[in-house]
């Protein structure tokens, strides 16, 4: 469709039609477990939006080994 006189002619259009050539690469988990990561995400860091918990290097500690562990696990 972009390759057509109609649309070609048009710059912006034609921007828009590049845009999937130049995006960024994926910023999702490579194992392509998003809901899993947005879970797993909020599991670790939800104690600090209810201040049950305080955002000290214990705390950032265990949110590593958790959030490591599942970027360890493989793709389905």
């Amino acid at each position: 469709m972009y390759a057509d006189k109609r649309i070609s002619g048009d710059p912006m259009v034609v921007r828009q039609g590049k845009g999937a050539e130049i995006a960024a690469d994926h910023l999702g988990p490579a194992n392509l477990r998003k809901q899993e990561c947005n879970t797993t995400i909020a599991a670790i860091f939800g104690p600090l939006w209810t201040g049950d918990r305080k955002p000290d290097d214990a705390l950032f500690a265990e949110a590593h080994k958790t959030f490591q562990a599942f970027l360890d696990k493989k793709a389905e």
